[in-house]
Parts: structure tokens; C-alpha cells; sequence
């Protein structure tokens, strides 16, 4: 079988049973991802704006085999993200912003760089030892303008 032919259940089978946080889980590709855990038998610990949303109440009401746990919060916000972790195995990180605007590109940098960087120190300081950061080429900002491209001031520390 090929890589790109996997399931949810072979490609997280490396990952020891038990809770999984989602971020981003009412956006497009969050909410697949919730459904394809769930299905797998994965509880999931789901890392949302705002709990009342109908797309968070969408993913409350649908049927699956693993349990699901809605908990408000920002990516920005290590501290809502530190609780929605706790007791989780793993993150899958689907949370970004997403827009073709070039005035976007500031806000897009904050959430889809600065996002990642707070997530996985929460969910380090949560006990989690392993994380899937998800991303599509709909976070990169368009613009002709140098400085509206991430420097060194937002570049990646090692871990």
C-alpha cells in the first residue's frame, strides 16, 4: 500500500492509544481530521474559538465510535491550549489562517508561525511527546512587499 493510500488507523499506529488534541477542528481540514480519529476509536480533545459555533456544534452531534471534548481556546493562548491537552497522548495541529489578502500577512504570520511555536511549548509543558503540525500553501500570504515576509524575529527555534 502505498504512503499516500493510508488510513487514519495505519498512519497513527505508531501513536499509543489514548486522547488526541485537534486544533483547528471546526475549520475544513480539522474537521475531517476529528472524524477520521474518532472513526479510528481515538478520543479527541478538540481545540476550538468558540464551543458554540455551529461547526463546533456539528462535530458534537455526529456519531462516532471515540469520545469527543470541545474546549475553548486560541492557538495564541498557551494557556487554553495547555488545558485542552492535558491528559492527551498527542497533538495534530490543524489550526491556520487562511486568506489571499496581502493586508492578511501580518495576522497570517502571527497565527500560522507564532501559532505553531505556542502550541507545541504548550502541549511540551502538557507531557506530549509527539505532534503532527498540518499546513497548506492557503497560509502563505501573497505580496510583493519584503517586509511582510517572516525574518529572523519569527524564525523556527530547535526544539
Amino acid at each position: 500500500m502505498s504512503t499516500k493510500a493510508m488510513t487514519m488507523t495505519q498512519s497513527t499506529s505508531a501513536i499509543e492509544s489514548g486522547k488526541l488534541l485537534i486544533t483547528g477542528a471546526t475549520g475544513f481540514l480539522g474537521q475531517h481530521v476529528v472524524a477520521a480519529a474518532r472513526a479510528a476509536g481515538y478520543d479527541v480533545s478538540a481545540l476550538v474559538r468558540d464551543v458554540e459555533a455551529p461547526a463546533a456544534r456539528m462535530l458534537l452531534e455526529a456519531k462516532a465510535e471515540g469520545e469527543l471534548e470541545l474546549y475553548a481556546g486560541d492557538v495564541l493562548d498557551p494557556a487554553s491550549v495547555e488545558q485542552a491537552a492535558e491528559g492527551c497522548v498527542a497533538v495534530l495541529h490543524c489550526a491556520g489562517k487562511v486568506s489571499r489578502a496581502g493586508e492578511d500577512a501580518t495576522e497570517m504570520t502571527r497565527v500560522n508561525v507564532g501559532g505553531v511555536e505556542v502550541v507545541l511549548d504548550a502541549c511540551k509543558a502538557a507531557g506530549l511527546r509527539r505532534a503532527v503540525v498540518a499546513s497548506t500553501s492557503g497560509t502563505i500570504g501573497i505580496s510583493t512587499d519584503p517586509s511582510a515576509s517572516p525574518t529572523s524575529a519569527t524564525s523556527r527555534r530547535s526544539r
